[in-house]
């Protein structure tokens, strides 16, 4: 089974954290505001949220770093750390660009000792 690390961007420049599961090729729901929080709730069911709030979801960056790493737009919600869409291959594959974007690059988490939480990789 393969996950990786994954990252939103909001429209403010705030990143988050989630977790990618290569396995189902799916996103994790519940957004992190760092690594070593997301590390915390790695393949548990912490890794998934759902906005409640009722407030209009922000359009976001949306990319993982399974594989060789891809991005796509969708939606989140910052107030209930959630995102909300696309969270399945099916629905964003068609629109996913390959690669890992620029805008990661200052924000890419490190490896988190005793975690199998991996900058750029598998786990």
């Amino acid at each position: 089974m393969s996950h990786a690390t994954g990252m939103v961007r909001f429209p403010d420049d705030h990143v988050f954290y989630y977790e990618y599961n290569g396995t189902s090729d799916c996103v994790c729901t519940a957004l992190f505001q760092t690594a070593n929080e997301l590390s915390a709730a790695w393949r548990t069911d912490s890794a998934f949220a759902d906005c409640q709030c009722g407030r209009e979801p922000d359009a976001v960056d949306v990319m993982t770093f399974y594989g060789d790493g891809s991005s796509w737009r969708g939606m989140a919600c910052k107030g209930c750390k959630a995102i909300i869409s696309p969270t399945s291959w099916d629905d964003w594959c068609e629109k996913a660009v390959n690669g890992i974007p620029d805008w990661t690059n200052a924000q890419a988490p490190a490896p988190v000792e005793g975690s199998d939480l991996l900058k750029g990789g598998q786990a």
